[in-house]
């Protein structure tokens, strides 16, 4: 009799050896990605671009969080009105 939770041995073998191979894909990534970041962090331009878009990218959000509040509390744009709004400005 089979029960939840019983694994034949051939089925054991292959969820074994697919989590090997899952775990090999995330070394192999890891990998990738700190040699990448190495490189960036080693050429002068490449950093200085990185920099500006990640601070960019971080004042540009606080912007748009800062939209819902203004519309919201300062303007009194309803909370659905506000939605419908940022999602036609983003299409």
């Amino acid at each position: 009799m089979v029960g939840a939770g019983h694994v034949e041995e051939g089925e054991e073998v292959v969820a074994i050896a697919a989590l090997e191979q899952g775990a090999a894909e995330f070394a192999q990534l890891v990998r990738q990605t700190w040699h990448g970041i190495s490189v960036l962090l080693r050429h002068p331009v490449l950093r200085l671009l990185a920099l500006s878009a990640s601070l960019n990218n971080l004042i540009l959000s606080a912007a748009l969080a800062l939209d819902v509040v203004f519309l919201n509390q300062v303007v009194g744009v309803t909370a659905g009105l506000v939605g419908f709004l940022l999602a036609a400005g983003a299409a």
